[in-house]
Parts: structure tokens; C-alpha cells; sequence
């Protein structure tokens, strides 16, 4: 059953799949079943998967295209703005299978699944046991002194940042962070400048551009950023948004990424740089 409450039913494993969703085929590469893929989009870059034909983007990828490819499974996103693609490869007697990804236990759910879809259950049952044991080997390794609060950008203009109920706030936590906006009001909110100079975040962490062009951080230099004790600090962490902001077998290399970078932050403050605690502003709830 997918993330919609529909039987997903197979004569065997699946041989030809189309992935829509760039996670999604990440966990298909990681459960060792790449070459049941034959179609990729615009945003899997995985040099290995480069010689596959693509669909454009993952909104409105090109159903022809899909068609034309013989798929026996296609992976499909959960939300109703994909729903008419998905009736109309389900109206083509192309399976259909719907995941909704947001937090870490999506990613378990899905391995589970898909492994077994693929005829892949030994692998997403590795792929998982792995996975766990990466995620608690970085949990148990503490930090000293106060955990730092952090900012994550996942865009900066207009700023946007990742709020609870996300794998984000969940990489934040594991790693030995808090993260500045666990309060927001929805899970990816939008935030201004003013609301980010108030709860001036220990630790500012960006995502770079999704185009693969470098992002050489130039708007930090812009008014407010610069009021940022992160930023005045130079406690500023560039990070691949290929890698952080996909919830899929990334999301342990990125809580490994942050906790390291985070140790060195509360190592410099547990080394006489604390800062004052008792000046900081308690974080409110987001506009």
C-alpha cells in the first residue's frame, strides 16, 4: 500500500521504473536496483544515471515520454497536484506508487516498501540497519556545553527555512543542534529578515544553488545578515542542497556533515568563547 492508501500490485519485481521524485530514486540507486531505472529528471545529477533520457522536471514531467518507456512501476509524488498524472498512467495500466516524503521515518517506510517492490527486501533491510546505525552513532556523540541554535536556509530571497515536522529539524537535532525555527507554523515557512535578527541563531547553514552553480554566499553581505552574530563570527556552513535538502539515503552524511561542524563551534565556545546566554532572546512564535 502507497502513501494514498492504494494496492500497488505486481506480477514480480520491477524491472522498468521511472522515479519522478529525486529521493525516491536515490533510495532505488542505494537499494542496489539502478538498473531497473530508465528514466531519470532534470534533477538527478548522479553522474551514473547521466546516460539515462529525461523527463524534464519533476512538476510536470512529459507523460509521452513516460509511456513510451514501457514502465512497470512509476514513483510518484503523494500530493493532489500530481493526482491527474497519476490517473492517467493508472488510466494507461501503468502501476503507480505514491510517497509522501518529509521525515527520516518516511525514508524507513519507503525502503521497506519499494525494497519490496523491486525484489530488493535483503537490501533495504542492509540499506536501513546501516542507516540507523550512522543516525545513532552521530546522536550519541555529544557535544559539550549548550547545544547552538541553528538557522538552516533552504533559500535565501525571500528566506525560507525548514520549521518542525521536517527531516531537517530532525538532521538539526541529531547532530547536536536546536533548531532556531522548531516553532514555526508550518514545516517549510517563509521568515523575515527582522524575525532572523531577533533570534540571532548561533550558526547560520545554507543550502547551495540547485542548478549545481556555486552560491558564493555574496547576500550574507547584505544589510540584516550582517547584524548576525553567526555571521559576524564567521559561523556560516555551506552545504550541497542535492544533498541536504533531499529526505532520502543522504540524510546520514548530512547529520555526519553538521554534527562535525558543530563540534567545532561548541569546542571553540567550551574554550572560552562562550556566548552570553543570558542575553539571548527566547525564540517566539514565527509571524
Amino acid at each position: 500500500m502507497d502513501d494514498q492508501g492504494q494496492n500497488v500490485h505486481l506480477e514480480g519485481p520491477a524491472r522498468r521504473v521511472v522515479s519522478i521524485i529525486p529521493s525516491m530514486t536515490e533510495l532505488v540507486v542505494a537499494l542496489d536496483a539502478r538498473e531497473a531505472l530508465v528514466a531519470r529528471t532534470r534533477y538527478d545529477r548522479d553522474p551514473s544515471l547521466a546516460y539515462l533520457p529525461s523527463l524534464g522536471g519533476t512538476i510536470r514531467p512529459n507523460l509521452e515520454a513516460i509511456a513510451d518507456l514501457h514502465p512497470d512501476l512509476v514513483i510518484a509524488w503523494s500530493d493532489e497536484e500530481h493526482s491527474p498524472l497519476s490517473r492517467r498512467l493508472r488510466d494507461m495500466g501503468i502501476p503507480v506508487y505514491h510517497a509522501s516524503v518529509q521525515r527520516i521515518e518516511d525514508i524507513h517506510r519507503h525502503a521497506q516498501r519499494l525494497g519490496h517492490l523491486l525484489g530488493r527486501d535483503a537490501e533495504a533491510t542492509g540499506f536501513l540497519s546501516d542507516l540507523e546505525a550512522r543516525l545513532t552513532a552521530v546522536r550519541e556523540t555529544p557535544h559539550p556545553g549548550t547545544p547552538p541554535t541553528v538557522l538552516y536556509i533552504v533559500w535565501h530571497d525571500p528566506p525560507q527555512t525548514a520549521g518542525p515536522g521536517t527531516f531537517l529539524d530532525e538532521i538539526i537535532e541529531i547532530a547536536g543542534g536546536r533548531n532556531v525555527f522548531h516553532d514555526a507554523r508550518s514545516s517549510w515557512p517563509q521568515i523575515s529578515m527582522e524575525e532572523i535578527v531577533r533570534r540571532d541563531p548561533d550558526v547560520v547553514v545554507a543550502a547551495t544553488r540547485h542548478d549545481g552553480e556555486p552560491d558564493d554566499g555574496g547576500w550574507l553581505r547584505r544589510p540584516g545578515w550582517q547584524e548576525l552574530t553567526a555571521v559576524q563570527g564567521g559561523r556560516t556552513l555551506a552545504v550541497n542542497a542535492d544533498l541536504f535538502n533531499r529526505p532520502g539515503p543522504g540524510v546520514a552524511e548530512a547529520a555526519e556533515i553538521l554534527h562535525q561542524y558543530l563540534a567545532g563551534v561548541t569546542e571553540a565556545r567550551a574554550g572560552g568563547s562562550e556566548l552570553d546566554e543570558a542575553n539571548r532572546t527566547e525564540p517566539g512564535t514565527v509571524p
